[in-house]
């Protein structure tokens, strides 16, 4: 508005970067939308929808899921650098729910989830 009031001629602050928002939010399931989601959901996909749910992957991250990653004795799973989002790998701990559900679908190698 000083431009066009005449007050300025150039808009000083036009090289200033603005601040990237963070504007995604936050949302869980209730108990009660779990158990109806896991009652809608059968074999092969249960397993699958019990790990999103336990584990919290991005997409690419669970369907690129291999046996190697899955460590059932110090009770973890890898996520390798070039399927993260930042590109950096982790480690991230199973609970029980997650480690019985592997260990019943659990076969020697290949992709943990393959159809």
């Amino acid at each position: 508005m000083a431009i066009k009031w005449g007050r300025a001629t150039t808009n000083p602050v036009r090289e200033v970067k603005l601040a990237k928002e963070d504007n995604g939010r936050i949302r869980f399931l209730t108990h009660e939308e779990e158990e109806r989601l896991l009652a809608a959901c059968k074999n092969p996909l249960r397993p699958v929808v019990i790990t999103a749910l336990h584990i919290g992957f991005r997409l690419s991250e669970l369907l690129s899921l291999t046996w190697n990653d899955v460590d059932f004795m110090r009770g973890s799973i890898q996520v390798r650098a070039e399927y993260a989002k930042n590109g950096e790998s982790r480690s991230i701990p199973m609970n029980e729910v997650l480690t019985s559900t592997l260990e019943a679908i659990r076969i020697s190698d290949g992709a943990v989830f393959r159809n």
